[in-house]
C-alpha cells in the first residue's frame, strides 16, 4: 500500500534494481498530491450531496442522533407549498410531450429544413424534395411575407384612424391628460356617421347609374353572366336589330377625328397669323416670324373685317346689278310656297321688243358711223345696235365699240343724249 516507503537491507553486499525507481516505471504520485486529490474529491462528494438535498427538498433528513431536535425549513408552517414527486413527473412528462408536438410543428411549418438522421444506414425519399411535391418557400421569404403584411395593417389602422376621426381614441392609462385634436374650439367641423353613410349611398347609386349609362351607351360591349345555365336571347344581336359599328371601327373614328381636329387648328394658325402663339413654358424664347424687323405688314384683324364687309356689299351690288341688267333671267325661289306676280309679264305690261339676230357682215362686230351733223340718227342707230346680241368691244377713228360691262338703258336716255358717254 506504501511502495513510497523504500526498502531496509542489513546486507551491505546486496545489490538490486527497485522496481519502482527504474527508467521504464510509470510516474509516480506524491503523498501531497494524493492528499489534494483527496481533499478535492471531498468537496466534490459534499457538494453533490448539498444539491441533491437542493434539488430534491421532498426528501426528508436523516438524523442519526435521537436526540437531535429541530424544526424543518421545508416543512415549517410559512413554507411554500411544495409538490409532490407524482406531480413534478406529471409534469415533466406533459412538457416532453409538449416539446415534441412543438418539435413535430417546426418540422411542418418549415420543410425546408431538412431532416438529421445519425444512422448511416438509413435510406429513404424526402416527402418535400420529391420531383411532385410543391414549390416551399423559404424563411427569409415568409419573414418578408410577414414584415409585409404587419406593415400593412399598420397602415390600415393609420388610413383608418385618418377616415373616421369621430371614432374616439381609447385610452389605458387613467391619468393620460390631453386635448382632442378633432373637438377642439377652431377644428372644422367633421361629418357624422350617417351623413358619411348618405353619402356612401349617393356614390353607389351614382356608380350603379353610370354602370346603366356605360351599358346603354355601348351596347357592342357583351353581357357577363356567371350563371353557365342561364339562357336569352341578346337584344343586339337579334336578326332585326340595327347594324352596330365595332369598337376597331370606333376607334378608328376616334382617330379621324382626332386628326381633323389637329389639321383645324393647323389651319386656324395658317389663317389667322395675327392670333398669337400661347406658350405655357415660361423659360421658353424665340422670335416671332410675323413680328420680325423684316416681316412684310400685316393687315389687322379690324381691317380684313372691313375688307370683307366691303366685298360682301360689292358682291351684293353686283348681284343687284345682274337682276337689273337682266330682267329675262327668272327669279330663282327655294319656297316652294312662295307666290308672286312678274313686274314684266303682268297684264298691264308694255309689249317687250324682240331680239333679232343681225345679218351676217363681214365684221366680226357691229359699227356706228358717227356724222357731226346728224346726232340724232346718230343715237337711234347706235339703239338698234343696242338691240343685238353682239357688242362692240373697242373704239377705233368715227366707230364706238361697247363693253359688254357697259350699263344699256336701251333708249331710255334719249332726252339727255347720253351716246356721247361711250367715246
Amino acid at each position: 500500500m506504501h511502495p513510497e516507503v523504500g526498502v531496509v537491507v542489513t546486507d551491505s553486499t546486496a545489490c538490486a534494481r527497485c522496481y519502482f525507481d527504474r527508467a521504464s516505471a510509470p510516474e509516480q504520485e506524491t503523498v501531497e498530491y494524493a492528499e489534494e486529490r483527496r481533499m478535492a474529491l471531498a468537496d466534490a462528494a459534499a457538494l453533490k450531496k448539498l444539491a441533491v438535498d437542493y434539488m430534491h427538498p421532498e426528501v426528508g433528513v436523516v438524523v442519526t442522533d435521537s436526540t437531535a431536535c429541530a424544526r424543518c425549513y421545508f416543512d415549517r408552517a410559512s413554507a411554500p407549498e411544495q409538490e409532490t414527486v407524482e406531480y413534478a413527473e406529471e409534469r415533466r412528462m406533459a412538457l416532453a410531450d409538449a416539446a415534441a408536438l412543438k418539435k413535430l410543428a417546426v418540422d411542418y411549418m418549415h420543410p425546408e429544413v431538412g431532416v438529421v438522421v445519425t444512422d448511416s444506414t438509413a435510406c429513404a425519399r424526402c416527402y418535400f424534395d420529391r420531383a411532385s411535391a410543391p414549390e416551399q418557400e423559404t424563411v427569409e421569404y415568409a419573414e418578408e411575407r410577414r414584415m409585409a403584411l404587419a406593415d400593412a395593417a399598420a397602415l390600415k389602422k393609420l388610413a383608418v384612424d385618418y377616415m373616421h376621426p369621430e371614432v374616439g381614441v381609447v385610452v389605458t392609462d387613467s391619468t393620460a391628460c390631453a386635448r382632442c385634436y378633432f373637438d377642439r374650439a377652431s377644428a372644422p367641423e367633421q361629418e357624422t356617421a350617417e351623413y358619411a353613410e348618405e353619402r356612401r349611398m349617393a356614390l353607389a347609386d351614382a356608380a350603379a347609374l353610370k354602370k346603366l349609362a356605360v351599358d346603354y351607351m355601348h351596347p357592342e360591349v357583351g353581357v357577363v353572366v356567371t350563371d353557365s345555365t342561364a339562357c336569352a336571347r341578346c337584344y343586339f344581336d337579334r336578326a332585326s336589330a340595327p347594324e352596330q359599328e365595332t369598337a376597331e371601327y370606333a376607334e378608328e373614328r376616334r382617330m379621324a377625328l382626332a386628326d381633323a381636329a389637329a389639321l383645324k387648328k393647323l389651319a386656324v394658325d395658317y389663317m389667322h397669323p395675327e392670333v398669337g402663339v400661347v406658350v405655357t413654358d415660361s423659360t421658353a424664347c424665340a422670335r416671332c416670324y410675323f413680328d420680325r424687323a423684316s416681316a412684310p405688314e400685316q393687315e389687322t384683324a379690324e381691317y380684313a373685317e372691313e375688307r370683307r364687309m366691303a366685298l360682301a356689299d360689292a358682291a351684293a351690288l353686283k348681284k343687284l346689278a345682274v337682276d337689273y341688267m337682266h330682267p329675262e333671267v327668272g327669279v330663282v325661289v327655294t319656297d316652294s310656297t312662295a307666290c308672286a306676280r312678274c313686274y314684266f309679264d303682268r297684264a298691264s305690261a308694255p309689249t317687250q321688243p324682240s331680239f333679232t339676230e343681225p345679218k351676217a357682215s363681214t365684221t366680226s362686230t357691229h359699227t356706228v358711223q358717227l356724222k357731226p351733223k346728224d346726232a340724232k340718227t346718230n343715237v337711234s342707230s347706235s339703239k338698234e345696235v343696242v338691240a343685238s346680241k353682239r357688242l362692240p368691244t373697242h373704239r377705233e377713228a368715227n366707230i364706238i365699240r361697247k363693253s359688254a360691262s357697259a350699263v344699256q338703258l336701251y333708249g331710255l336716255d334719249e332726252d339727255h343724249d347720253d351716246s356721247a358717254s361711250f367715246f
